[in-house]
């Protein structure tokens, strides 16, 4: 057993010493996401959407191809949103969901550094597994929590991000981007800090 980690460590090196470019870091910070109506239930009228702030978390790397880098990552992300209804159409008068998710997102970004090298933008796609999730409900009677079920039909949620930031000195990164899927969509802020 001891021979499989000190094989990965020694691929993981060998491929550093192939390409000088590579680079492995962290990342953390703050979002803010919202779930898009299905067609038919446009924010107005009688129901509302409004936006629920959460986190994130991850490791990423990038393989460096001329100005060009290659981002795969890792990172595991709190999104949500909230459905206010505000009469009885409905039945038994207004009332609200609370919807907040986790989900382990693997995404595959395409960046583009400038000559400078500080700043970079691009994007790409991503796939994201949902792991646990509650449901709150409130009426004027009282609420309730339920456990969110993730189904076939949401997971896994495929989507977008687009991202942007700069490279500053002590190998600091700072980024602001967003992301899009059929269901959400979510905008963040991270820093992070590469190590290779």
């Amino acid at each position: 057993m001891k021979k499989i980690p000190l094989l990965l460590c020694f691929c993981v090196l060998s491929f550093r010493g192939v390409c000088q470019q590579f680079d492995l870091g962290i990342i953390a910070g703050p979002n803010v996401s919202t779930f898009i109506p299905p067609a038919g239930q446009e924010p107005g009228g009688v129901i509302k959407y409004s936006a629920l702030a959460g986190f994130h978390a991850g490791v990423i790397f990038q393989v460096a191809v001329g100005s060009i880098y290659i981002q795969p990552g890792m990172v595991y992300e709190t999104i949500g949103g909230k459905l206010n209804a505000y009469d009885d159409d409905f039945g038994g008068g207004p009332f609200s969901l609370t919807s907040s998710l986790q989900y382990l997102q693997v995404p595959l970004n395409i960046l583009y550094h400038t000559k400078s090298g500080k700043f970079f933008f691009g994007g790409g796609p991503y796939v994201a597994f949902g792991i646990s999730g509650n449901v709150n409900h409130n009426t004027t009677s009282g609420s309730a929590t339920y456990k969110f079920v993730f189904s076939g039909s949401n997971n896994p949620e495929f989507g977008l991000n687009l991202v942007g930031g700069v490279h500053v000195p002590g190998n600091f990164i700072f980024t602001a981007g967003a992301s899009f899927a059929e269901q959400n969509k979510v905008y963040n802020i991270s820093i992070g800090r590469m190590f290779w």
